[in-house]
């Protein structure tokens, strides 16, 4: 079965929607899921939709959160996604250090209580767009065994930085 862009978000859309997560919300999980998914990161696309909609469902994100921002500097900031869609909030958290970063020169952004917030490199991405170059780093739960160990310590800890505008951007993606 062969699906156009359009076809496979809205799938994604309404499948979050039938979980319980608001239509704007839905719009912007499954559009960054699309952008992973349609540049080969397909651990990060379509097929983590089932994941997020059974959490979703069972009350393990919080469908109307209350994301609140605290500026802590000229060019800083803590956002508190509320335990929201991840998606959502790293895009708010990202918009945040945009303007932050075109007001000051830099920005640095914290965001906590966020549920996963998919391939970091949509959200660098959106520096990029904008002009600028951005570096974005996120924690991960314990995945790896350390040498001689018997139970995961190690996440993999994703990082990606991305520069540049238009057809001249550069991408580094990386997972540890």
């Amino acid at each position: 079965m062969k699906l156009s862009r359009e076809e496979l978000k809205g799938l994604m859309k309404g499948k979050l929607m039938q979980a319980g997560l608001h239509e704007d919300h839905a719009e912007t999980t499954a559009e960054i899921l699309m952008w992973a998914h349609e540049r080969g990161y397909y651990s990060h696309g379509a097929v983590r939709v089932e994941y997020y909609s059974e959490r979703i469902f069972k009350g393990g994100i919080t469908v109307e959160p209350n994301i609140t921002w605290k500026q802590t500097g000229p060019c800083s900031g803590i956002l508190d996604g509320d335990n929201g869609i991840g998606f959502v909030v790293a895009k708010e958290g990202m918009k945040k250090a945009i303007e932050m970063a075109k007001e000051n020169g830099i920005a640095v952004v914290g965001m906590r209580n966020l549920s996963h917030s998919g391939s970091i490199g949509y959200y660098t991405e959106m520096a990029a767009d904008e002009g600028l170059c951005a570096i974005s780093f996120c924690q991960s739960d314990p995945m790896a065994v350390p040498y001689g160990g018997a139970e995961p310590y190690y996440g993999t800890n994703p990082t990606d930085s991305f520069q540049g505008k238009g057809t001249s951007q550069e991408t580094m993606p990386a997972a540890y």
